[in-house]
């Protein structure tokens, strides 16, 4: 069809300006204006190129269930075309408006109604996100697609509705979806279970939920990660006695294979020890950690804690039996990085501990200009090797 031209403007430019003004007019509330403005537009479910929406949506994501009434009076479909963003009913459990949820659904619209393109997921996904846990439960009740994710024949790749909740501040919610045969086993977009965000975020309940459910606790994200090791980024230390009562390997290293970035194979306790998170490494030493065990370059927890200058964390670690001289594979000591850095505190602490600034067997062995004396440290080839520098 030929576009008609109203002087300068086409005829569908002059209803895209008068469905803005009562669009205004439906965002602030004003059921009267509404009333007026209805008047002078010929389609009262014209669909809004530049919005996205249609006026009963937008009502619907407000909330005002006087505006929703009314254009529902006026003949405003609640189920329209595919070719929309969010429908009515997926914009007012975004939004958390359980009375317009209901009218809607008295007035036909339909819970598993399949999203358009431009629509950000299904009722029960728009709710989970936002965490509106009595919206989530009347659209389980009323047998909502709980697993709803790919739609044929649409470019989105929607998030189920259990990682959008796990991803939520409501925990119940989640644990709501869970109780209702959720499969804990779905990933999010970028590869996490449910149970990677809620070792993220801390969330205790529903981790439990989740390890109840049979999930297995070593589980990884398609980066390689376990939930034990994303706890230790967070430094979430209250999920370690209930991640280790359900099997979880304390000892586990990224996934080599899976990891696609430059990575030294760190356990959760080099991750915790990193970031200086003091009461996650007590409570994995607490709980059985191998304290000296080595990255992929050799690196013990120790060797990481001096390598950052964290003291009270290189005194925990020795206090549970860290062996004070261990190397890297340069041959590097926690004390010989401490002093390379200087950084004072650190070395006190080794020093108290009775460090040595060289392994033994390396330092008998060193030999410079044909002798076999050891080095000194004021020597300036052994600020070079502490230092890890090459020296020919």
């Amino acid at each position: 069809m030929l576009p008609i031209f109203m002087g300068h403007i086409t005829f569908e430019q002059a209803l895209e300006k008068k469905w803005n003004a009562t669009r205004e007019a439906v965002a602030q509330g004003d059921v009267e204006k509404v009333e007026q403005l209805l008047t002078t537009i010929s389609d009262i479910n014209y669909f809004s190129n530049g919005s996205k929406t249609t006026l009963l949506a937008a009502a619907a994501l407000g909330g005002n269930i006087d505006m929703v009434q009314l254009l529902l009076s006026r003949g405003a479909q609640i189920v329209t075309d595919g070719a929309r963003g969010n429908s009515a009913l997926e914009n007012a459990a975004d939004g958390g408006h359980e009375q317009v949820m209901r009218l809607l659904l008295e007035n036909g619209a339909k819970v598993n109604e399949e999203p358009g393109p431009y629509s950000t997921g299904t009722a029960l996904q728009c709710a989970a996100e936002n965490g509106h846990l009595s919206i989530v439960q009347l659209l389980v009740e009323l047998s909502a697609n709980i697993e709803g994710q790919v739609y044929a024949g649409s470019s989105h790749n929607w998030e189920p509705a259990l990682i959008r909740a796990a991803e939520s501040t409501s925990e119940p919610t989640a644990i709501l979806l869970l109780n209702h045969g959720a499969n804990a086993k779905v990933r999010s977009l970028s590869g996490e279970k449910a149970m990677h965000i809620a070792a993220k975020l801390g969330k205790n309940d529903l981790l439990i939920h989740l390890l109840d459910s049979g999930i297995h606790p070593d589980g990884r994200t398609w980066a390689g990660e376990t939930a034990l090791y994303i706890a230790a980024t967070y430094g979430h230390h209250d999920l370690i006695p209930r991640l280790s009562r359900y099997g979880a390997n304390i000892d586990a290293t990224i996934d080599a294979t899976a990891y696609k970035l430059e990575n030294e194979l760190e356990t959760a306790l080099h991750l915790a020890t990193k970031n200086g998170h003091e009461e996650f490494v007590f409570q994995l030493i607490k709980t059985g950690a191998k304290i000296d065990s080595r990255t992929s370059v050799g690196k013990t927890a120790l060797v990481c804690a001096a390598s950052y200058g964290h003291s009270k964390l290189m005194e925990l670690l020795l206090r549970g039996g860290a062996d004070v001289d261990a190397t890297d594979d340069r041959g590097r000591t926690a004390l010989a990085l401490a002093k390379a850095n200087n950084r004072s505190n650190t070395i006190e602490v080794l020093s108290s501990f009775g460090a040595s600034l060289l392994y033994e067997p390396l330092r008998d062995a060193i030999v410079i200009a044909g002798n076999s004396l050891p080095l000194s440290e004021d020597d300036p080839l052994f600020t070079a090797w502490v230092r890890g520098w090459k020296v020919e």
